[in-house]
């Protein structure tokens, strides 16, 4: 969603890229313990059916750094100038 707002200015993107950090912080972000849980149970509870504990830190760390990232030539190149 952030990548397509960046890429084509449509509002729809932007209230779409809100939305999905708004389910995010209230689901998958885990203010009590820390980090996030990695996934939901069908009523959106956390569940642990892949595996028990919680992910590593950089998921969630790419989450928030990808789409403030130029959209081109590659991700690799976009890191490197940071």
């Amino acid at each position: 969603a952030a990548t397509l707002l960046r890429r084509t200015g449509e509002p729809l993107y932007e209230d779409w890229y809100r939305r999905l950090w708004e389910f995010s912080a209230t689901h998958f972000i885990d203010l009590q313990r820390g980090s996030w849980h990695h996934e939901l149970d069908s009523d959106n509870r956390p569940a642990s059916s892949i595996w028990p504990g919680k992910p590593d830190l950089y998921h969630a760390y790419q989450a928030v750094l990808l789409p403030r990232l130029p959209l081109a030539p590659s991700l690799a190149t976009a890191l490197a100038v940071m």
